[in-house]
Formats: C-alpha cells, sequence, structure tokens
C-alpha cells in the first residue's frame, strides 16, 4: 500500500567519517542523480508520517542536507503488512531504492529472512540481539542505524523509577509485540522483575491493533493482577500513545514509557532518548549512504543521554505523589 510521497545538518557522534566513506558521489545539491528512497512502516502508522513531530525532524533534516523531493529525491512510502511481506518485496523491486528506511524492527527482520540487500537504515530496540547485526561497532551486512535504549541497565532503571512514585507495585504488565515476548524478551524481563521483587505479566501486542484489542489487552493485565504498566517502544504503541494512556489512567496503572511523547499524552511517567533526535540522525546516515557509505561497517549507534518526563496531572487523577526528588531531576514536567 503506498501512502504517499512528501518532502520538502548535524553531525552524527561518534563516526569517523574517513573511516566510513568510500568513493563518494557528489553531494545532494552538486548531482543531476535523483536518489530513490524507500520508507517501510508497520500498519496502524498511516498517519504518522505527515504530522508526528519525529517524522517532521526527520523530512526538515532531509531537506537541510539537499535532498528535495521533485528535484533529486523521490520518496516511496509503504505500509509493509507483515502478512503480505511478497507485496511489500515487489513494490520494492519495482521502485528501486538507492536506500531504505524502516523504523520497525520486526519489518526489518522480515526483509532480512527474505534477503533483501539494499542498504536499510533502521531505528530499533535491539539489533544485535535479534540477529539484525554482528555487532553494534560493525553491522557487518546492508543494515545499520539506531537503537533506542543502552542496554539491559536502562530497562531497570525504568522500573527502578516508576517503583519511587509507587513503592506498592508488586506485578507489572509489560506492553510488547508477542513475537519479542515468545522470544528472548520474556526471560529479560523477568529477571529484571527479580531484581525488584515484581512479578512480570506480558500485554502483548500485535502487528494490527485497534481501540477494542487495546482495551481488551488492558482488561486482561487489570484481570490478571497488574498493578503498574510497562510501554515498550513497538511502534504499535507509539502510534497509539493517547489510546494507551487513556486507557491506563482508566485502569488505574502508573506507567513507565521510553519518550515524552507518551508522557505528554498522559503517561505518568518517562526515561528514554529524544526519539526525534533519532530521527533526524536517521537522515543523516541515509545521506551517509547516498555519498558512498557501506553500512556493514557504519556502527548502530546507542543513545547516549536520557531525558526523565514526569505527567502531574496523570499522577492526580491515579491518586499519586511524585516525590520531590524526582521533580528535580526531571528534564520536563506536564502540569
Amino acid at each position: 500500500m503506498n501512502v504517499r510521497n512528501w518532502f520538502g545538518r548535524r553531525d552524527i557522534i561518534g563516526l569517523a567519517a574517513a573511516a566510513l566513506v568510500q568513493p563518494r558521489l557528489a553531494f545532494a545539491g552538486e548531482s543531476d542523480k535523483v536518489f530513490r528512497l524507500a520508507v517501510l512502516i508497520r500498519p496502524g502508522q498511516e498517519g504518522e508520517p505527515g504530522q508526528a513531530p519525529y517524522w517532521l525532524a526527520w523530512r526538515d533534516e532531509l531537506r537541510q542536507l539537499g535532498y528535495v523531493e521533485g528535484q533529486n529525491l523521490k520518496v516511496d512510502i509503504r505500509v509493509a503488512d507483515p502478512a503480505r511481506l511478497d507485496e511489500t518485496i515487489a513494490g520494492l523491486s519495482a521502485f528501486h531504492p538507492d536506500a531504505i528506511f524502516v523504523p520497525a524492527q520486526t519489518i526489518l527482520s522480515l526483509l532480512k529472512k527474505a534477503g533483501v540487500s539494499t542498504p536499510i537504515v533502521s531505528i530499533v530496540v535491539d539489533p544485535v540481539g535479534s540477529g539484525l547485526a554482528e555487532s553494534l561497532a560493525r553491522p557487518g551486512g546492508n543494515i545499520t542505524g539506531f537503537t533506542l535504549d543502552a542496554g539491559l541497565g536502562i530497562v531497570a532503571k525504568r522500573v527502578e523509577l516508576l517503583r519511587e512514585i509507587v513503592p506498592s507495585m508488586s506485578r507489572m504488565a509489560v506492553l510488547l509485540l508477542r513475537p519479542y515476548w515468545e522470544g528472548r524478551w520474556s526471560a529479560i524481563y523477568q529477571k529484571i522483575g527479580e531484581q525488584f521483587g515484581i512479578s512480570i505479566i506480558g500485554a502483548l501486542v500485535e502487528s494490527r491493533m485497534t481501540e477494542k484489542d487495546f482495551r481488551q489487552i488492558m482488561a486482561d493485565a487489570v484481570r490478571d493482577g497488574a498493578d503498574s504498566l510497562y510501554v515498550t517502544p513497538a511502534p504499535e504503541n507509539l502510534a497509539h500513545r493517547q489510546l494507551i494512556a487513556d486507557l491506563a489512567i482508566e485502569s488505574g496503572l502508573p506507567s513507565i514509557n521510553l519518550f515524552r511523547e507518551y508522557v505528554e499524552a498522559g503517561g505518568l511517567l518517562g526515561y528514554g532518548p529524544d526519539i526525534v533526535d533519532a530521527y533526524r540522525r536517521a537522515a543523516n546516515y541515509l545521506d551517509l549512504i547516498y555519498k558512498g557509505s557501506d553500512p556493514a561497517g557504519m556502527p548502530f549507534q546507542q543513545p547516549t543521554s536520557f531525558d526523565l518526563t514526569l505527567n502531574l496531572k496523570t499522577a492526580n487523577a491515579l491518586g499519586l505523589t511524585i516525590p520531590p526528588s524526582l521533580l528535580a531531576l526531571a528534564n520536563e514536567v506536564f502540569e
């Protein structure tokens, strides 16, 4: 499904450009070449590319780098339904992209399994553990990009922060894509729960989610005794962040999230990287690929700083008091 085409410098920390860049093409503004960029999103994300702030930042960064649709850039945005991967692959073959942008780990895994060899820039959670890269420093294939976490310590830190607000919490539901829960992540969250004496249950998200589906998931979590909620960075969760925040409040579940966008929508607490910055940096990686860089040697970059965001209105709705020590540490507080 083709959604639509639209388009109109920041240095990438830690990149040794001389080591990465092979013989380059001319800069975007100095060449007659029209670059082709395929963008693959998950079902349910159709409205995101035209309005979400992180997508707008990505688009703006490409413009600043000299890529303008209709002049030297042709963009094809497609919804990649995991159940119809053959259609997605056929569309890519017909479009002949020079690079692909995929901010969805499940879709990325399917592309790798299908043997797609076009250079890919991605935004994912766990590229090495999921077999997408040989290592963070040297991915070794045609896939590179940015991770949304910096190791299990950050996951544990989020749980610790939420427990400062809700010391009595004992059973946390994790809103996570089913394939991840059924893979290695269930054991990972269980182990982190053990550190804090908290039971962990899976609130499993599918690739296509409706409001009814999310309501059922939350109702099941409450039925199973959940007294708190961990919202993972799955694209489905990000696309439905307002609904998730509303349902968490309705269900009486204080939530921990990664991004400020969740907290702005009504999530209680967020601790994570700047997703807008990640999308901007992804545009820079696309620029490097267009200039000749090989993804095999372009490091998967982890976030180096994390922001703490809090929502006082949500705390009041849940009858919770945020400790002054957390308020003092917060980068942003929504009231």
